[in-house]
């Protein structure tokens, strides 16, 4: 199990109630779908052709959640050939 409530409650109150709301929070919190799409992303990862390359995470991922990238270019991109080049990036997958 990838996300264990469970072991991080300490009194036993805490665990008792726990155990009464358990499948509301988890259900709620979306822990199975979560750890389903983690073991599907990481299936896809781990016997993905290229090995483990740059890059084959994000892929696993993205297909294991059932997401096509849409990167849009500009037709016109000015990169320098020389000199200095900054990148921003502050959400690289957008909102997914």
């Amino acid at each position: 199990m990838l996300i264990d409530v469970r072991s991080r409650l300490r009194s036993p109150f805490q665990q008792r109630l726990y155990g009464l709301l358990e499948g509301w929070i988890e259900d709620g919190l979306g822990i199975a779908r979560f750890e389903g799409a983690y073991e599907r992303a990481r299936e896809l990862f781990v016997n993905d052709p290229r090995g483990r390359v740059p890059g084959a995470w994000f892929d696993a991922a993205l297909d294991a959640l059932g997401i096509t990238p849409n990167v849009q270019v500009p037709g016109r991109m000015e990169i320098p050939a020389k000199g200095p080049l900054v990148i921003v990036c502050n959400h690289p997958f957008g909102i997914v």
